[in-house]
């Protein structure tokens, strides 16, 4: 589809077939095993960019729908005046989703997997569901390193950003006195 052919084509079918796995812990090696599944080897330098290419067309599951791709992350976006509405939108991008998955020998981490609702009243809770499992409601979430919560306030992601400011401060106050100040200053 991406026009990947033949001296290319061959080094990644080589690269991905009869591949072999085994289990190390301290001194003991198991046997060598071929590995049966689908996907690409995770850790490896070619490991983004083949998923990238992978997954690539999972914006169009949703045609003249915009499906937003950062790294390996995909969101979403549902926009309507009735909140009844978004969750019957919702649902069936999920089932659309769903079915992607499938074809794809994917499935998507439901643990990690959630839905936020921005409205400028309270509203009912929806429920989301994706093969059968619900997707978790919840007040904030991450999205491109902020935290954004339902009520649209910067409380939460001041609060997650003061933590990684206060742990950085507690390192650099205790390795002061252990560097010479060039190499502080260049910190």
């Amino acid at each position: 589809m991406y026009g990947i052919r033949g001296v290319m084509y061959n080094w990644i079918k080589d690269y991905l077939t009869n591949r072999q796995q085994y289990v190390s812990l301290q001194d003991v090696c198991s046997s060598s095993l071929c590995v049966t599944y689908c996907g690409v080897p995770q850790g490896s330098v070619l490991d983004p960019l083949l998923f990238l290419i992978y997954v690539n067309d999972i914006g169009n599951v949703l045609p003249n729908k915009t499906v937003k791709l950062f790294a390996y992350d995909t969101n979403i976006f549902i926009f309507h005046q009735d909140i009844s509405m978004i969750n019957i939108m919702a649902n069936e991008y999920m089932f659309s989703f769903s079915q992607w998955f499938v074809a794809n020998k994917l499935s998507p981490n439901i643990d990690k997997t959630c839905f936020i609702t921005l409205a400028n009243h309270k509203v009912q809770n929806p429920i989301t569901l994706i093969n059968g499992f619900k997707i978790a409601n919840v007040h904030y979430c991450k999205y491109l390193g902020l935290y954004i919560n339902q009520d649209l306030k910067w409380t939460i992601h001041i609060d997650q950003l003061c933590g990684k400011l206060q742990k950085v401060a507690g390192i650099f106050y205790r390795i002061r006195s252990k560097l010479s100040q060039t190499c502080l200053t260049a910190i």
